[in-house]
């Protein structure tokens, strides 16, 4: 059985931000950057690796990755992929069948990964980049893969 390619990675630890402010609003050049390059996957890759409980991944099926960018340095970074295959109380709550959801499960990403570094405390900055991803992320993916997402959720259930 073949392994999957280890990510590649940064030769160091990606540096803490600094000076982040302690409200959203108040952070200097807050963007989004779509990874890219291999300079950004490494740093993509090393930030999750380092920091997210669940690691680099892999992701599935289509994938988009975002570094969270700002003047203050790399303040996280979030992954979307493919939907999970099934999940009833989803299906339950989109109002598809099994014919349905087979037909159009690819239209459903998931959110993956999502940090915001442990060593950034500020106030609604999570909620700032759900917002800014949510909505440029049907213009990434039909810019990238052709189609655009009707629903984006999380990988999977939650306990």
């Amino acid at each position: 059985m073949r392994r999957a390619p280890s990510p590649q990675r940064l030769n160091t630890p990606v540096p803490n931000p600094v000076e982040v402010p302690a409200q959203a609003g108040a952070v200097r050049g807050l963007t989004l950057i779509q990874v890219k390059t291999d300079e950004q996957m490494r740093v993509w890759n090393e930030l999750m690796l380092c920091e997210h409980p669940q690691g680099a991944g892999p992701l599935v099926g289509a994938q988009m990755r975002y570094l969270i960018g700002s003047e203050h340095g790399w303040l996280g970074g979030l992954g979307f992929g493919a939907a999970a295959l099934q999940l009833a109380d989803w299906d339950q709550w989109i109002g598809w069948d099994s014919d349905t959801r087979r037909k159009y499960l690819f239209r459903v990403v998931g959110m993956s990964r999502f940090l915001i570094r442990t060593t950034v405390h500020c106030q609604n900055l999570a909620s700032r980049v759900l917002g800014m991803v949510l909505r440029r992320l049907g213009d990434d993916y039909e810019a990238q893969y052709h189609y655009r997402p009707w629903l984006a959720g999380p990988r999977q259930s939650l306990p």
